[in-house]
């Protein structure tokens, strides 16, 4: 049954992973509203910026015709956020159904989720910015806002022309805009909804273990087997905290890290097993454990190759190698910083 629960986990994560890049179709949208409204604010001007009111004229301009997409991507994503939290649990609900002799489950209010999604901080690791999701959000917009009135100052700082600046902000037809600020913002729209909804799945998923503690005894970190996974998410494959404690995804911009329930009877898991880059393997394997028995060239490429040689060749099982990742902030560690904890691991490995 182990079996069912951990790929099930996967699946919901895939479903998860689905909905996010369900997400290019306003993403489009967004991106050419705003290559709209600058030409349309743009083209009724010529030559450089001449004064400091013109200046300050088309940056009100720009700023009122491009509020309006961007307001409009960010509530659609906190809209969405809040659809997904309640078929999130729905999901969670089904896969511990499909245990048998599995007693009655609670299924939270999604209000009640919602309220936790307005309260719950994201994990994020080295972020700058806001963690709770309205302000994470806005936090986009306006900085999108304020990159085009940068763009402005410094068209007029400069001298530059109004169709320099037209370029600046709405890219060049070879590149078709992907080169343009506003093109740079719609990349970083994408990741800011797909951190938004990987943090919905958590917060959700937490308020369905929470309300079902009677069952679920404790959470197993689960990261995604392949060579894109960061530090942090492998190192923290296979760890286990109890409900609402430790580290939940994401832990990074762009995560694609999940959890799953450990019950209290976790008595299921002989023969289990979870899916990988290269195949399925046994459900209780860590990505270490599973990077250690892949080809030293993907070995290289999923983790450098000094972290990699010190993996095969320094006398670490995978459980040790995991511990020496990160500090007890869940910050990765530097190979300086590694070397000055297990010295004899590196002088084995001759790095």
């Amino acid at each position: 049954m182990t079996q069912s629960l951990h790929d099930n986990a996967v699946l919901i994560q895939s479903l998860i992973e689905r909905i996010k890049a369900g997400q290019s179709g306003e993403l489009k949208t967004l991106f050419n509203d705003l290559r709209s409204a600058a030409g349309d604010i743009l083209q009724d001007y010529d030559g450089i910026i001449g004064t400091m009111g013109q200046r300050d004229e088309i940056s009100k301009l720009l700023a009122k015709a491009m509020e309006l997409p961007v307001d409009a991507y960010g509530q659609q994503l906190r809209d969405l956020c809040n659809q997904i939290s309640g078929e999130v649990v729905n999901l969670e609900y089904h896969s511990l159904m499909s245990v048998a002799g599995m007693p009655a489950l609670v299924i939270p209010d999604t209000d009640k989720i919602i309220r936790q999604l307005d309260n719950t901080p994201m994990s994020i690791r080295n972020w700058r910015g806001e963690l709770m999701l309205d302000p994470f959000i806005k936090d986009w917009e306006t900085a999108t806002l304020t990159a085009a009135n940068n763009a402005v100052l410094r068209a007029w700082s400069e001298g530059q022309t109004i169709q320099q600046l037209t370029t600046m902000l709405r890219g060049t037809k070879k590149l078709y805009g992907a080169d343009g600020i506003i093109g740079q913002y719609v990349q970083n729209a994408d990741m800011i909804g797909r951190t938004a909804i990987q943090h919905t799945s958590s917060v959700a998923r937490e308020a369905f273990y929470d309300a079902n503690d009677d069952v679920i005894d404790k959470v197993r970190f689960v990261a995604t087997l392949d060579n894109r996974t960061t530090a942090v998410c492998r190192s923290l494959d296979g760890t286990e905290y109890p409900i609402n404690v430790g580290p939940r995804p994401p832990l990074h911009i762009g995560c694609r890290s999940t959890t799953r329930p450990v019950l209290d009877d976790d008595t299921f898991s002989e023969g289990a097993t979870r899916s990988s880059a290269t195949g399925y393997v046994p459900a209780n394997e860590t990505y270490y454990q599973w990077l250690e028995r892949q080809p030293d060239d993907y070995q290289d490429s999923a983790i450098g190759k000094m972290r990699a040689t010190l993996l095969r060749d320094g006398g670490l099982s995978a459980q040790q190698f995991a511990a020496l990742q990160l500090d007890k902030n869940f910050q990765p560690l530097t190979l300086d910083e590694m070397r000055q904890l297990a010295p004899n691991a590196f002088i084995r490995a001759g790095v």
